[in-house]
């Protein structure tokens, strides 16, 4: 009878530590669920408020896209003239008024109405915005004088031209506010891809100056594809890009290296974009 009380008793003691030891266990495993489900509410919360951020951003980019804009032509001066390069020039438009000017979005272009000698109305062009918004006293393009084609008759691209030989510092141009459906939505932090060639680069170095210049840390891939580095433009502005930011990754592509164009310095790939 002493060795079965003795033997009931062991076994009440070890279901007991059975039992404590589940309720330890269910303790600490609702302790670490409602650690996890603080966690992730704190984690909701945050991308919550970033979200409310971002759609208060943008309506406050509407309204003062709506407000400081215009109909029609506006009146620009040439506050500058730089050449950049490849047959590119850029081109730096501050307003004749003196008035602010309205922000744009990254991608987007300008409209030209120009009065070239020997044309009987004005010519209409458009061309792509190649700075970031973050510069409320001017806008810039970059412009390439496009040559005659090859083997043909025909003339060299008429307002590209007329930039490049009659445009100069001073002048006044006509200018409708910035338009286009193309262009970066700067409400998120998602990995982008950047891709341009030749001069197809002004939209999206326009993107990848605001990305760089606005602080945001997401995750950018920049492909850009020329020649070799005679048709290089802004080489070093984009070296400085690619040694100052992590997040952005810099591929650019000499489908042509000169003899003197160095791997890993002035390019990365030597193929086209593929």
């Amino acid at each position: 009878v002493v060795q079965m009380d003795i033997a009931i008793s062991i076994i009440a003691i070890a279901f007991l530590a059975v039992l404590t030891g589940t309720m330890m266990l269910a303790g600490f495993g609702n302790l670490r669920r409602e650690a996890v489900a603080a966690r992730s509410t704190a984690i909701g919360d945050k991308i919550f408020e970033a979200e409310i951020g971002r759609i208060m951003d943008r309506r406050r980019f509407e309204t003062e896209s709506e407000e400081l804009s215009w109909n029609g032509f506006r009146k620009f001066e040439i506050s500058r003239k730089e050449p950049e390069g490849g047959g590119i020039c850029s081109f730096y438009f501050s307003p004749h008024d003196g008035k602010p000017l309205p922000p744009f979005s990254p991608g987007q272009y300008l409209t030209f109405q120009l009065h070239i000698p020997g044309q009987k109305k004005q010519v209409i062009r458009c061309y792509s915005l190649s700075d970031s918004p973050n510069h409320p006293d001017y806008y810039r393009c970059s412009i390439k004088a496009v040559p005659p084609p090859r083997d043909t008759d025909h003339p060299p691209g008429l307002s590209s031209n007329f930039f490049h030989d009659s445009v100069n510092q001073g002048d006044i141009i006509d200018i409708k506010a910035p338009g286009g459906h193309f262009y970066l939505d700067t409400t998120k932090q998602t990995p982008v891809v950047l891709i341009g060639g030749g001069i197809g680069l002004t939209p999206v170095l326009s993107m990848l100056n605001d990305i760089v210049e606005t602080g945001s840390k997401r995750e950018t891939w920049f492909f850009y594809g020329v020649r070799n580095s005679k048709e290089a433009v802004m080489a070093e502005h984009l070296k400085r890009i690619d040694q100052e930011n992590e997040n952005v990754r810099m591929c650019i592509c000499y489908s042509k290296p000169d003899d003197g164009d160095k791997e890993g310095d002035d390019y990365a790939y030597a193929e086209r974009v593929s």
